[in-house]
Order: C-alpha cells, then sequence, then structure tokens
C-alpha cells in the first residue's frame, strides 16, 4: 500500500476508473455503489491541484480501491472456479482481514515513525500554527520574519513573490484580494497597479522580498520591469536579511 501511494501508479489508473461500473451486476444497490466509487475516484485526483505535492497520497487512495474492486471482477470473470472456493461468507471475512492485516501493520508502523519525527521537531508556534512542526532553523527564519510584521503599528505588507502564509501568521490582512503566489506572472500591470494603490495608503507599510525565490519561479525570466516590482524597488529599502529573506521598509 506505501508503495502504491507515494509514486503515480494509481494515477496511471485514473482512465479505468469506469470499469468499476461496468460489472453487468442486476443489483440496484450495488450499481449504484460502484457508480459512486467511481465518481468519486475520478473527482479525488483534483485535491492534488494545482500543486501535485503530499496531497498525491490522499488523492489516489480510492483508484487504489477500484483497482481491488477491479480485480475481484476480474477473477470472478475469469476464474471461476477460484471464484467459487471462496463462497463461504466467514472465509471471505478471514481472508479479508488477513489482506487488511498486512496493510495495515507497515501503515501502523509508518505511522509511529512519522510520529517520533513529528515529536523531534520544533512548534512553529504562530498563529493558526501551532501544531505545525519545523526543523529549528526553518521555525526561527519564519518567527523572526513574523515578529516585525505582526507589530501594531504594521497595518499590512506586499511580498514578493506572494507569501500569504505571512499574512496569516502576523494576523494582518493583505492590501487586496489578488493574492497569489506567482502575482508577476499571472497579474498584469493593471491588477499590480491596484495592489499598490491600495497598499500605499497605509502609513506603516512593509515589504517581504526573496529574490532566490523569484527567480527560482520565474526561471530566470526578468521581472524587474513589472510595476509592483519597481514600485518596491524605489519606495523600500532593506533593513533586515534573514537567510534570503529581505524585510523592507519605506524610504
Amino acid at each position: 500500500m506505501h508503495i502504491l501511494l507515494s509514486t503515480d501508479l494509481p494515477h496511471v489508473l485514473l482512465p479505468f476508473a469506469w470499469l468499476v461500473a461496468a460489472s453487468g451486476t442486476d443489483r440496484p444497490a450495488e450499481q449504484l455503489a460502484r457508480l459512486a466509487l467511481a465518481a468519486v475516484a475520478v473527482m479525488q485526483p483534483l485535491i492534488a491541484y494545482p500543486v501535485a505535492g503530499t496531497q498525491l497520497a490522499p488523492a489516489s487512495v480510492l483508484l487504489s480501491v477500484v483497482a481491488a474492486v477491479c480485480l475481484a471482477d476480474g477473477v470472478r470473470t475469469f476464474l471461476p472456479r477460484a471464484s467459487s472456493i471462496i463462497e463461504s461468507r466467514w472465509l471471505r471475512l478471514a481472508l479479508g482481514g488477513i489482506v487488511a492485516l498486512g496493510l495495515l501493520l507497515p501503515m501502523g508502523r509508518q505511522a509511529m515513525e512519522y510520529g517520533r519525527q513529528y515529536v523531534s521537531l520544533t512548534p512553529l508556534n504562530l498563529p493558526g500554527a501551532s501544531r505545525l512542526r519545523l526543523n529549528e532553523r526553518q521555525a526561527h527564519l519564519y518567527q523572526e520574519l513574523v515578529r516585525p510584521l505582526s507589530r501594531p503599528e504594521i497595518e499590512t505588507f506586499l511580498t514578493l513573490p506572494g507569501l500569504n502564509s505571512l499574512y496569516f501568521w502576523a494576523q494582518k490582512d493583505p492590501p487586496t484580494g489578488l493574492n497569489v503566489t506567482l502575482w508577476m506572472t499571472l497579474l498584469g500591470d493593471r491588477c499590480q497597479e491596484r495592489i499598490w494603490e491600495a497598499a500605499n495608503k497605509h502609513p506603516g507599510l512593509m515589504a517581504v522580498r526573496n529574490k532566490n525565490m523569484v527567480a527560482s519561479q520565474t526561471q530566470g525570466r526578468p521581472f524587474d520591469h513589472l510595476p509592483l516590482v519597481r514600485h518596491i524597488d524605489e519606495h523600500f529599502r532593506t533593513v533586515q536579511s534573514i537567510d534570503g529573506y529581505e524585510l523592507m521598509v519605506r524610504r
């Protein structure tokens, strides 16, 4: 199960998920259940959109169930003698229990290992993230970033690129609702000017910039000509650098 959920294999099965509803059963309740399984299993991979990272595992769970049901259908169809061996209800329950135990034991060991790793990490201890734990260096980095941004005189701030978690942790509202990570490529000049006009009205305005992060996200394309980038360059100066992040105040 761990191998199945940690690779792209379940997503290869996605185009064949409809097979679970093509069993030809004459029992309406079973057919409804199969249709529901197919529908949810096809939609569930959207959990991994737009960034397929740790979301891949939960997005793959039902595809593994679909594969198991289709495998059972195949055994009944092509190996009727083998399927007749497990007609006994108790035998089916026993076999199912053995298979479930074989899957759950490795997952239980892995969960215990993850638990030990979690306890060994440092709590972030920021608003809304009290249970989030990182290594000591990362936790210290974000705490140092948020501390000046959360001061009462700082009403809001700009980020380059979009770092929306900082608003949440500092408990400050962003200048506008135009909040995307890659605003340098997703928002046009007009939207960027709207953001600047809204932000510029706040006397306690700061900016957070990470040039290395921007360069990696824009794949090296120039971005200095963008309106909001120009405003940040022209109207702010760096007062503190923390591991690649620049805390900036008005000139």
